[in-house]
């Protein structure tokens, strides 16, 4: 039998935010780590020791009951807190450790780490003043019925190779919130149960040179590479921090030997090519016994191994005394790697303004084909240290236009602290719940973004957009004014469907905040109307819908409010010059999308342009010319949708898809960080 590997995940939970939780109540955290062995047989790391931080908060309402692990169930719960307002910020500062052993048979190296994570609620058992919760909060009996409502699932790729990252877990729906961890595996030891048969079978007698270095690699240089690692982020730490009493911690680099030196680091994790042999510990070894072989590996594994565990506790000292800065270090770290995991699913072509007005024609196939490929080598370039496994269900490929403006150049800088406020408007039908994943990606990366998900239509968007685009004027005004205008530097408008044509339909009673604008962000809006769409269905649904005297908006949409289609509403909009205010402009389209002609989310004349019909481009070509952004971004979308499926078949999957494919929003973001920022 191969030597057990002595495995340790730390698992440092730093604090939690509240994002936009719809109940007050107590919560807590549960974690748990595992891996899927060969058969699908889970195999639980056990917490084995809880730590506290020097950072961690005494206020009482975040210290209701304190961290316990659960060795019956291989978990670990965090303390109780109460959450009573929005964008409250609990201070965990909580360090587990968890630990597993298994055999370190080649299959089982590869084997990723599964980290679990659950948020549990609970609420008074009676309806409790806040004056007296924290009488209530000494009687642990009034919310012991806690409910899961939340789950998040952290993948680690190969983790025994020694990662360290930090990861926002958030959680979403009702409950939207994210805890920031800092997730920190490595292999620490090994066990011979069979003495030197572990490494040296009975029944092999082969001591190849190629075969003596890899156990030398596996076992020796593997340990000293994760201790060379830690201790690096150790010396770090104390050297930026000027941490007391803790440099006497730190051990002593542990230099390569000589049949080494030559490897580069970075590649001794790396599965080299069969009968490649990195390691020339075979040539400095004169003898072939053995038993004299293990004790010599044996002792220089007892020496990294001692050298491992001191500066493993230190580490965990460096995270226990000075948290924020460790999450920090690792923050950053972990915005380029997963920038630079989305990239692969982004194609961006640069042009310079002004945009082009035609689209190409073969666009459909280049897209689908290119697709097809990029899927392909994403698969085969596989996945980062860490990914949320949420963040891989239905992602979307982007082809991105990016039309920049040389001309035109903001010369306002602003902060993270400044107020920036993003409103929110749904489209046909909707309701303000429709934009709340968007809300809750944006507050993920912004905390101090401000929200206002547009209600002001709910209940009439049948009626004239103009109205509607009046309606929602009022409905920003009113909250500006309550929010004190002065407080608020930047208004950025996202608008999914009719919410994009009511946005601008709004503008022209907004011209107060006009110095204000920021971002203009559409998603399948049918800026050109919908007269060119390619689904039957669809087309035969919206003339139904014209028939009633009532759904004026899809008359509008149609171009059919007028007798002549230049004096329509649509028509009439696209020679408003208030789009022009906005510094960068998102156009979001996709050619799945049966709903929303694709040329028309995109501002572009496609195909629907003929000698006796140039409405398309009329109305594309004077929106455009009163647009003078730094930059304007046509993005097609395309979303991974079964294609067996009455949504796919007439298009209503993608249009939806545009505000429900939470990846869509994570990706723009990460490329376009500082835009949004």
């Amino acid at each position: 039998m191969p030597a057990n590997g002595i495995f340790e995940a730390i698992v440092h939970l730093d604090s939690f935010r509240n994002i936009d939780l719809f109940f007050k109540g107590f919560y807590y955290i549960e974690c748990k780590a595992y891996f899927t062995m060969p058969g699908n047989n889970r195999l639980y790391a056990c917490p084995q020791v809880i730590h506290q931080s020097d950072d961690v908060s005494h206020y009482y309402e975040h210290n209701i009951l304190n961290p316990q692990m659960l060795d019956s169930d291989n978990l670990y719960r965090s303390k109780v807190f109460l959450i009573k307002y929005c964008q409250e910020i609990v201070n965990l500062s909580e360090i587990v450790v968890f630990r597993a052993e298994f055999e370190m048979t080649r299959p089982n190296r590869d084997i990723p780490l599964i980290v679990e994570t659950k948020l549990f609620f609970s609420e008074p058992s009676n309806a409790i003043p806040d004056e007296e919760l924290l009488d209530t909060m000494r009687d642990p009996s009034r919310f012991t019925q806690f409910k899961q409502v939340g789950l998040n699932k952290l993948k680690i790729n190969r983790p025994i190779f020694g990662i360290n990252q930090m990861m926002p877990v958030s959680f979403s729906e009702f409950y939207s919130s994210v805890l920031k961890v800092s997730i920190h595996t490595m292999l620490v030891d090994f066990k011979f149960n069979n003495g030197y048969d572990s490494i040296f079978p009975k029944n092999d007698t082969s001591l190849s040179s190629e075969k003596l270095d890899r156990l030398y690699e596996e076992h020796v240089l593997h340990l000293t590479i994760i201790h060379n690692k830690i201790r690096n982020y150790v010396l770090k730490a104390i050297n930026d921090t000027e941490i007391e009493n803790l440099s006497d911690c730190v051990t002593e680099e542990i230099s390569l030997p000589i049949w080494v030196d030559n490897i580069n680091e970075d590649d001794l994790f790396l599965v080299p090519e069969e009968g490649v042999s990195r390691c020339l510990f075979s040539k400095y070894v004169k003898t072939r016994n053995k038993y004299e072989l293990f004790r010599f590996i044996l002792n220089e594994l007892r020496e990294v191994v001692s050298s491992l565990c001191v500066i493993k506790h230190a580490f965990i000292e460096v995270m226990r005394v000075r948290s924020t800065y460790i999450i920090g270090k690792f923050e950053i770290q972990h915005n380029e790697a997963i920038k630079n995991f989305w990239s692969q699913f982004i194609c961006i072509e640069k042009k310079l303004f002004p945009c082009e007005l035609f689209s190409d024609s073969d666009i459909n196939l280049v897209h689908s084909e290119m697709t097809i490929a990029m899927r392909k080598a994403v698969f085969y370039k596989g996945d980062p240290d860490i990914i949320d496994t949420s963040c891989m269900e239905n992602v979307p490929i982007i082809f991105e236009e990016v039309y920049e403006n040389l001309e035109s150049s903001s010369e306002n800088k602003y902060s993270q602290s400044e107020s920036h406020l993003f409103v929110l408007v749904h489209g046909l039908s909707g309701s303000f719940i429709d934009m709340k994943k968007i809300r809750d990606t944006i507050g993920l990366a912004f905390p101090n973004a401000e929200f206002l998900m547009s209600r002001a239509n709910e209940k009439n968007t049948m009626g004239s957009i103009k109205d509607m685009g009046f309606l929602l004027a009022q409905e920003v005004i009113s909250y500006v004014h309550l929010q004190n205008s002065f407080k608020i530097k930047r208004i950025s408008f996202i608008g999914h469907s009719l919410g994009g044509i009511i946005i601008r339909a709004a503008l022209e009673h907004l011209e107060i905040y006009k110095e204000k604008m920021n971002i203009f962000i559409s998603l399948c809006s049918p800026h050109l109307g919908s007269i060119y769409g390619d689904s039957k269905l669809v087309g035969a649904g919206c003339w139904l819908l014209r028939m009633s005297k009532k759904n004026v908006s899809i008359q509008q949409l149609a171009l059919k409010d007028t007798e002549d289609p230049r004096n329509s509403f649509i028509y009439r909009l696209a020679f408003d010059p208030c789009i022009g205010w906005f510094k960068k402009i998102f156009l979001v389209s996709s050619l799945q999308d049966g709903y929303v002609p694709f040329q028309s989310a995109r501002i572009e004349a496609g195909k629907g342009v003929f000698k006796d019909d140039t409405l398309q481009l009329e109305m594309a070509s004077a929106i455009m010319s009163n647009i003078n952004a730094e930059a304007v971004y046509r993005i097609d979308s395309i979303f991974d949708i079964p294609e067996i499926s009455l949504g796919n078949l007439i298009g209503r999957a993608a249009h939806v898809q545009a505000i429900d494919c939470a990846a869509l929003f994570k990706m723009l973001i990460s490329i376009h960080y500082s835009v949004f920022a």
